[in-house]
């Protein structure tokens, strides 16, 4: 599992993400113990904020559910560089009779044909040292714009119901995917417990149907990634979009550079509500509310 902390909070807690809560809770106690002005620490408290920030994303279940998901997302999108490919070794076969200039006749052809000088040892490196943009946790492709979306998914089991979040960085392709498929188990599974199935079903499934949940904080770190990426790859209009998406999601002083970048231009955004992902989980939602109306009108017709 690729793994990477994007913020610090483990590190500052002296703690792994396999730590229990019980576990957590402890490391926690140890690192505030030292860093607290009064024992010792630093006086400015700045590391003991430190700590007491992390853990207070850590010690909540559902956030350090989220930051984990982002840790593997990122981590995972990282761990798809390619690996750097070895050095080949220089050719020692005697040059072709007809190599007076000192180069053989493909090398001179290859040249005149891409206009330019071949690639150096510098320049692979300088291109393994760009940011790594984020992509999609499902169809692996770089998005320009991802986002961080959580989708729920209910299953009735008579006396209890079951709700899982399906979080994830998607494009906005795969995240219509994965909500359809989230609802249409929802709408199939969801209603059959007692009294909370119905209740959470229909919470559900209005949430899916809106886009699902994007918590500002991921988003903006992704997007903050995605747009020092696009920066680094020579792509500066669309990196200041995505900066202004970023500081939409939170603001942040630091990404005034990025968003100056641009010429002006935006960027159409994929995710407002709409489209054929909401038609479809809209639909059975329109022809009940249709087949109560006709059952009311039959019924006072048949009271007059």
């Amino acid at each position: 599992m690729h793994f990477v902390d994007v913020k610090g909070y483990y590190q500052s807690l002296g703690a792994e993400p396999a730590f229990s809560p019980g576990a957590l809770k402890r490391a926690y106690r140890e690192r505030v113990k030292e860093a607290h002005p009064d024992t010792g620490g630093a006086k400015d408290g700045a590391a003991f904020r430190e700590i007491t920030d992390a853990y207070e994303i850590l010690g909540s279940k559902d956030r350090r559910a989220d930051y984990d998901a982002l840790c593997r997302s990122i981590g995972e999108a990282r761990s798809r560089r390619a690996p750097p490919s070895q050095e080949t070794p220089k050719n020692t076969e005697p040059k072709p009779e007809n190599a007076e200039r000192g180069r053989s006749p493909k090398s001179e052809t290859q040249k005149g044909a891409a206009g330019a000088p071949p690639e150096t040892d510098t320049d692979e490196d300088a291109r393994r040292d760009l940011p790594e943009p984020v992509r999609c946790k499902q169809c692996g492709t770089v998005s320009a714009q991802p986002r961080y979306v959580v989708f729920r998914r209910v299953i009735g089991m008579l006396w209890r119901s079951k709700e899982r979040r399906i979080r994830g960085v998607y494009c906005r392709t795969c995240a219509d995917q994965v909500a359809l498929r989230a609802s249409l188990v929802t709408w199939l599974l969801g209603w059959w417990s007692l009294p909370r199935g119905p209740i959470a079903t229909v919470h559900a499934l209005l949430r899916n149907m809106a886009g699902g949940e994007t918590p500002a904080d991921r988003n903006a770190d992704i997007l903050t990634q995605q747009s020092q990426a696009f920066a680094a790859r020579g792509k500066p209009a669309l990196a200041s979009v995505l900066a202004m998406q970023a500081h939409g999601f939170r603001p942040d002083p630091a990404l005034v550079t990025l968003m100056g970048l641009g010429d002006g231009r935006k960027l159409k955004d994929r995710w407002q509500i709409g489209g054929l992902s909401f038609f479809l989980q809209a639909l059975p939602i329109g022809l009940f509310a249709a087949w109560l109306l006709v059952w009311a009108a039959t019924a006072l017709y048949a009271l007059f």
